[in-house]
């Protein structure tokens, strides 16, 4: 038996559909299209670093354990056959988190943001774009509502108070 190679033994040319979509063109006179396959990059193998995702799982356990009834909020667009799918319906530039403090009754809205990273602003040649995060702030101020901009798990501290009796690295 021969050796299959590196990446195993490949598929039969009929077994692929892009085969017989470039068949069809060829005979029917139109343009081919070849898509050359993808390089294998062996540097971008790996999990990509999420410090924001990192940061808003720790504020929103932070806010549990403070007796807030806080969670992350989902706006993003889904997978379908491999291609990423945007809803044009969803609510842009919304906050990562949402909490409400029973204690003293209070909503606040919370965008996390890691590094150097700032609010969004509003760009024209954007039209995907409806609003930015800027002007979310500005509207839960002028709704009245609480709105915070966390970089560290310590900006949230003014939800909560400076410090939870028995909680563990705080």
């Amino acid at each position: 038996m021969k050796h299959p190679g590196i990446g195993g033994p490949r598929k039969h040319p009929s077994r692929d559909p892009l085969y017989y979509k470039g068949m069809i063109a060829l005979m029917t006179g139109e343009k081919v299209v070849v898509k050359k396959k993808r390089k294998f990059r062996p540097g971008h193998t790996g999990p990509r670093e999420q410090p924001e995702r990192a940061l808003v799982n720790r504020i929103v356990d932070w806010l549990r354990l403070a007796g807030c009834k806080a969670g992350i909020i989902k706006t993003k667009g889904s997978y379908l056959h491999g291609r990423h799918l945007k809803d044009k319906r969803l609510f842009k530039s919304v906050p990562d988190i949402l909490c409400y403090q029973p204690g003293n009754k209070t909503w606040w809205w919370i965008e996390t943001k890691a590094g150097y990273n700032k609010l969004t602003k509003r760009r024209v040649e954007h039209e995907d774009y409806e609003y930015s995060q800027e002007e979310f702030r500005d509207w839960c101020l002028e709704a009245n509502t609480n709105h915070i901009v966390a970089k560290k798990l310590e900006d949230v501290f003014v939800i909560t108070g400076n410090y939870i009796k028995g909680a563990i690295g705080a």
